[in-house]
């Protein structure tokens, strides 16, 4: 009998550096907000390392040409390093960026967009990119809606409160979350304390905390807290959120089903925010912007680079409530919005009739197979799509289709090739900027506004 042995030299050569130590100056920073390094021929990723530092390193994992180094001590720092504001920052997996000064972090992350437009070709008709002013956000106490997870320990019989570690899925208690509002996160300790006297504490799944009902011009609206609860809550913890809720002064609600939410009266809550001037409603499980005053901006300047008229009819593809077709509206002769989801659509129609806006009507479809446009309707183009981006639409779209065609991206690598897809079709970049949505965080958001080659 013949046996045959496999080799386990390419593995182990593979392996054969894992916790050893090394000495490497970082070059640069990579999409998720890693230094960048070379090493015996590997790139290798440092988190929490920045670009022109040298460093002592530990391989804690390595495949044949990449390979992740835990960050031992630095020999001389970048001018752009920083101490970082949280306490919790080195174990929690909510920022990636606090050890980068915030001027630093706006430069890594327009490098970053530049680079992958590059890549992908933008450069080949434009000998340049237009970059606008970046909008900026304050540093801190900017997130107006936030999910805490819940782990209940069997041995402990506690639970803790917090974010997902940045290197696995354990749970980081923390008392504090500085980019938070301070009224959400004053919150946090005191809730703790709370669902720990639970009877079915064990039973918790998440805890929801938003601000974002409140008027701009009043500063009197309470935080929501909501819970996501297995089981319903006993007449004990009912007493207990009924004193937690006078003594913080806030709306205690409980998720009931995906778009549901009830108070301690079993009464149904509806979560509203405010922008330029329209009033938009939500439920605690719709996607809506976390930062309150960079989306006011963001809207404003896509009103501006639209240079809206009477005379206009927009099209606002992944709509989802209205939060640019609303604001929108009261400029143009009208906006259709189409959205996937079809009860973002019938919320979104709701918004428009609660601002008495008839010119404003949603649809649903199927955006992730494109659509059909009739470029007789709609002069002006939105597209504000998720992370996997608009390829299907921009493919659909036919060569200049629309005077103009605003693409706010929160994935830099989807929009690198979404907007090749509309150059190859005739159009141009007129302008480009960062909108500065998450600080100290690797997520980048960026509007381009394209414009139909007249030529």
């Amino acid at each position: 009998m013949v046996q045959i042995y496999t080799s386990n030299a390419k593995k182990s050569k593979k392996r054969q550096d894992i916790n050893k130590t090394f000495n490497v100056e970082i070059a640069t920073l990579n999409q998720h907000g890693e230094g960048v390094a070379k090493l015996e021929g590997k790139v290798v990723f440092v988190k929490g390392a920045l670009p022109t530092e040298k460093v002592k390193i530990k391989i804690i994992d390595s495949k044949k040409r990449v390979a992740s180094a835990q960050l031992i001590s630095i020999s001389n720092k970048s001018e752009e390093r920083r101490e970082p504001f949280c306490a919790h920052y080195q174990a929690c997996g909510g920022c990636q960026l606090q050890h980068l000064t915030h001027a630093g972090q706006l430069l890594y992350k327009q490098d970053v967009v530049a680079g992958l437009l590059k890549k992908h070709g933008w450069l080949d008709k434009q000998t340049s990119l237009p970059w606008q002013a970046t909008i900026k956000s304050k540093e801190s106490a900017y997130r107006t809606r936030v999910r805490l997870a819940a782990y209940y320990d069997n041995k402990s019989r506690s639970v803790s409160i917090g974010y997902r570690q940045a290197s696995n899925k354990k749970i980081v208690q923390i008392t504090q979350c500085d980019i938070m509002l301070p009224q959400l996160s004053c919150l946090i300790e005191p809730l703790r304390v709370l669902v720990n006297r639970f009877t079915n504490k064990q039973a918790i799944g998440h805890i929801d905390l938003n601000a974002f009902h409140c008027e701009p011009e009043k500063q009197d609206g309470k935080p929501i807290v909501n819970f996501r609860f297995l089981k319903p809550f006993s007449q004990q913890d009912l007493a207990l959120l009924s004193t937690f809720q006078l003594q913080h002064n806030v709306i205690i609600t409980q998720q009931i089903a995906q778009n549901i939410a009830v108070d301690l009266n079993n009464q149904a809550v509806t979560l509203e925010y405010y922008l330029l001037g329209k009033s938009i409603s939500f439920s605690s499980s719709d996607f809506t912007q976390i930062n309150k005053d960079i989306n006011q901006a963001m809207v404003a300047q896509a009103i501006d680079w639209l240079d809206l008229n009477k005379n206009d009819e927009v099209l606002d593809l992944y709509c989802g409530l209205g939060n640019f077709s609303l604001p929108i509206a009261d400029k143009v002769k009208r906006v259709a919005g189409i959205e996937g989801v079809l009860d973002m659509v019938d919320k979104a129609q709701h918004n428009a009739n609660l601002n008495q806006l008839t010119h404003c009507h949603f649809y649903h479809g199927n955006l992730e197979e494109g659509v059909s446009i009739d470029d007789t309707k709609f002069n002006k183009l939105l597209l504000d799509p998720a992370r996997a981006g608009a390829e299907n639409i921009c493919k659909t779209i036919q060569a200049n289709n629309f005077d103009l065609i605003l693409y706010v991206s929160c994935n830099p690598s989807s929009l690198a090739r979404d907007g090749r897809l509309l150059i190859e079709k005739g159009y141009t970049v007129a302008k480009i900027g960062l909108l500065d949505m998450f600080p100290n965080t690797s997520h980048i958001e960026t509007m381009v506004l394209f414009k139909k080659n007249t030529k």
